[in-house]
């Protein structure tokens, strides 16, 4: 939930959890302690959740499709990489 909420690294050891453990018939439901931290509290009460469910989708952002093949994630973590021209650099 800290990394989502993009939360200073230095929080990250006093936080335990996951965003479904803070949210409580479909609002939040936060400790007080943890909205006692100003910053933490700022981002997570910025954060509207919807009235009604919403379906789930993983997307890959790098495909025109949203799905990952083992070729696209292949290449997304080895890039070709394209050898320099020598010709006239010397």
């Amino acid at each position: 939930m800290l990394d989502l909420l993009h939360i200073d690294l230095i929080y990250h050891s006093r936080f335990k959890g996951t965003v479904a453990s803070a949210i409580g018939h479909g609002a939040w439901d936060v400790p007080p302690k943890v909205l006692a931290e100003l910053e933490v509290a700022t981002r997570i009460t910025s954060i509207i959740l919807p009235v009604s469910l919403l379906l789930d989708k993983l997307a890959w952002a790098h495909s025109s499709d949203g799905l990952l093949t083992a070729n696209q994630a292949s290449s997304f973590l080895r890039p070709l990489v394209v050898p320099l021209q020598r010709d006239g650099l010397i």
